[in-house]
């Protein structure tokens, strides 16, 4: 495994058993990851794509075959071992947020720190107050989840993924309840995480144009990879934002001329 592959993955299967019954969800994956890579996972529903970022969150392990993360081969790690492993260097970013409801913006962005002894309280509180600043929502940090918009929900959700400093994000339909203004500005955001300071991302989406924001696409079908190719020309997604605005804006004047 060389030194920039952050994750590889060696005949990986994941069998799940119902009684006598075997489904294979995942059939002899071989899957290599580099550092810096902005990666989407396609598939249809029931593809293995979802059975595949579990095995890459740790959350789950394979029934056979070698999972290396990082240069450890964590496919024989214990419960807690693998907990260690999704709390200190993974970032998880979910289509609903995933925010807790009664919490404000700072302590939900602090929440994966509570039990980390690397930080004091104040030091805690200092990160997370400027990865939320970073995101533009420094003037919201005391406020809860409900008064807060998609996107903000959505960002405060990506500085919570951060605060770890992991070294790859997973993110789960990130803009499945967006609306397209804020998907592109999510999307920008991960475009620039990526090419600006190297952050490894991972996304299942099921749209091809979503997918084209990313450099790199993987295709999953009945438990295999069928298609791993390099986007030609990724999406400019702040790019389609400022396009869109513009197009806003003169539908807007129109609209009332």
């Amino acid at each position: 495994m060389s030194s920039d592959t952050i994750i590889q993955l060696d005949a990986v299967r994941k069998v799940y058993r119902s009684g006598e019954i075997e489904v294979e969800a995942l059939r002899g994956i071989n899957l290599v990851i580099k550092r810096g890579d902005f990666i989407a996972i396609m598939g249809a529903s029931g593809s293995g794509k979802s059975t595949l970022m579990n095995l890459l969150g740790c959350l789950d392990r394979p029934t056979s075959g070698k999972y290396m993360f990082a240069g450890d081969d964590v496919s024989t790690l214990s419960r807690d071992a693998l907990a260690s492993v999704r709390g200190e260097r993974i970032g998880f970013i979910f289509q609903g947020f995933n925010l807790l409801s009664r919490t404000s913006a700072l302590d939900n962005v602090m929440l994966p720190l509570t039990y980390s002894r690397k930080f004091s309280s104040r030091q805690r509180r200092e990160k997370a107050m400027q990865l939320l600043t970073k995101f533009g929502l420094g003037e919201r940090y005391d406020h809860h989840p409900n008064q807060l918009s998609g996107g903000q929900q959505q960002r405060v959700a990506i500085a919570r993924s951060l605060i770890n400093d992991p070294d790859v994000l997973l993110a789960d339909e990130p803009t499945g309840n967006l609306d397209t203004r804020t998907g592109l500005e999510i999307l920008a955001e991960f475009q620039r995480l990526n090419r600006d300071e190297g952050q490894t991302i991972i996304m299942v989406t099921h749209d091809r144009e979503i997918a084209n924001c990313c450099s790199r696409q993987v295709v999953i079908s009945d438990g295999e990879v069928v298609a791993d190719r390099r986007t030609t020309q990724p999406r400019d997604a702040a790019e389609e934002l400022v396009r869109y605005l513009a197009g806003n804006r003169h539908m807007v004047m129109e609209a009332a001329s």
